[in-house]
């Protein structure tokens, strides 16, 4: 069994693209599926998911080993990442190389292009001109962007975020 924390991590990813890849925002069709107001839907169910979307809280874990070989390959393939983060963020990217130190075929790590900064704190937006520019970039092909704070959140007001 994975460590439960890069187990995490991965699936997560695995999460976050599958669920940006449908518009069916996390539905099934299966009544049932225990799928909180959230939209979080328990995977220990049996779920049948809608335009192949996943979503998923913590405790889907468990089920990491069950995730098939070629979702892995389907993430690789058609996915590109623009990730920018400070010190909080970087445990994405140290559980993604954790698991493909475990197994460089099944969980290489896929292509992301990151940036060392973070959502800032008090309605700071610097974030936006850096995701324009990159997105604006020639040859840009990204088709995931994703940011996360450091400590931004701890002391930040609801209207600072």
């Amino acid at each position: 069994m994975k460590d439960t924390a890069v187990a995490s991590l991965i699936l997560a990813g695995v999460i976050l693209v599958l669920g940006c890849g449908g518009g069916g925002g996390g539905s099934t069709q299966d009544a049932s599926v225990d799928q909180a107001a959230d939209g979080i839907v328990d995977l220990t169910a049996e779920t049948t998911p809608v335009d192949g979307a996943i979503v998923a809280d913590h405790a889907a874990v468990a089920a990491f080993d069950s995730i098939p070989p070629s979702t892995f390959d389907q993430i690789r393939s058609n996915y590109r990442f623009f990730y920018g983060h400070t010190s909080h963020g970087s445990q994405i990217m140290t559980g993604l190389d954790m698991l493909s130190g475990e197994d460089s075929m099944l969980y290489a790590v896929p292509d992301f292009d990151e940036v060392s900064d973070d959502l800032g704190h008090t309605g700071d937006v610097s974030w936006v001109p850096i995701t324009e520019d990159r997105l604006d970039e020639a040859g840009s092909d990204y088709n995931v962007v994703m940011w996360s704070w450091c400590g931004g959140c701890s002391d930040n007001t609801e209207e600072g975020i």
